[in-house]
């Protein structure tokens, strides 16, 4: 899982991000920092063993974490939602766009 940070107000999709970097270099001005981090990192451990450990912005781990059977499914629940939803994409172009913080 991932997070982006952005000032109060702005625009927290990438491809705005994008367009904003564009036009500021068009400028000659600096482009705004992009702030991103995950939530969670994963390692699979084979099709029924995984870890699933919290991390800071930076990084670092935290103490809590999920492992064995139950981050397996975790995290094949998280693989296949992102198939299904790239599935939906294809079938109704435009789609995601109702669903907040997606795209």
């Amino acid at each position: 899982m991932r997070r982006e940070g952005s000032a109060k107000g702005a625009d927290r999709r990438p491809s705005a991000q994008a367009a904003a970097a564009i036009v500021a270099e068009a400028r000659g001005e600096e482009p705004r920092q992009l702030r991103f981090g995950y939530l969670v990192q994963c390692v699979s451990l084979g099709r029924r063993d995984s870890l699933i450990q919290s991390v800071r912005h930076d990084d670092s781990p935290r103490e809590r974490s999920l492992t064995g059977r139950p981050a397996a499914r975790a995290k094949e629940e998280a693989a296949r939602s992102t198939i299904r939803l790239l599935h939906l994409a294809r079938r109704h172009p435009g789609a995601l766009r109702l669903a907040p913080g997606i795209v």
